[in-house]
């Protein structure tokens, strides 16, 4: 186990919620009975990040410990990310509207890696749709499985491309087309 100091690091502390902290640690100091161990001073917020705490270990006492502190923190961190299953539920997923004003069950994939990846990683971050010649933004049916990534919810910038277009994209559930004259 290597442990540098300034870096941060979830560590066995009976104090701690769950007894696992997130340390920040302060000092890598040699270990005054064992030569093949040092100790590790470190701090880390308390439960409602009023004040810090301190503590001392070794690290031969966080190895021990490694597999609970893996269980803990898998347990409380929940990936952003999970593979779509299908397109029409990702929050990249912007629906097209019919020319009657209902919704289409196709539309554009918002996520900039497979947009990248559908051009050849000619997609400026900056100007997601870009006007150049040869862009074409990935076009995808709602029960297609082209999407890598799933988010739950929308990010700003697909909820700015939405409303930037009300003529284009259906705009949330509660959608209401502008009459047609």
């Amino acid at each position: 186990m290597e442990i540098q100091e300034g870096k941060t690091y979830y560590f066995y502390d009976d104090r701690a919620v769950d007894d696992v902290c997130k340390a920040h640690v302060l000092s890598v100091l040699p270990h005054p009975e064992r030569e093949d161990d040092r100790l590790i001073v470190y701090r880390w917020f308390g439960k409602n990040k009023e004040h810090w705490w301190y503590g001392v270990t070794s690290i031969s006492q966080q190895e021990l410990w490694a597999d609970y502190v893996c269980k803990v923190v898998s347990k409380h961190e929940e990936p952003k990310f999970h593979i779509c299953k299908i397109c029409g539920n990702c929050g990249y997923f912007m629906r097209y509207v019919k020319d009657d004003g209902t919704p289409d069950h196709d539309g554009d994939c918002a996520n900039l890696a497979m947009n990248k990846e559908c051009n050849e990683n000619k997609v400026d971050p900056f100007q997601p749709w870009a006007k150049d010649e040869g862009y074409s933004i990935l076009q995808v049916d709602e029960n297609e499985t082209a999407c890598g990534l799933f988010r739950v919810g929308r990010t700003r910038r697909v909820t700015r491309l939405l409303k930037a277009s009300p003529n284009l994209y259906v705009q949330d559930s509660n959608f209401k087309p502008k009459p047609v004259r």
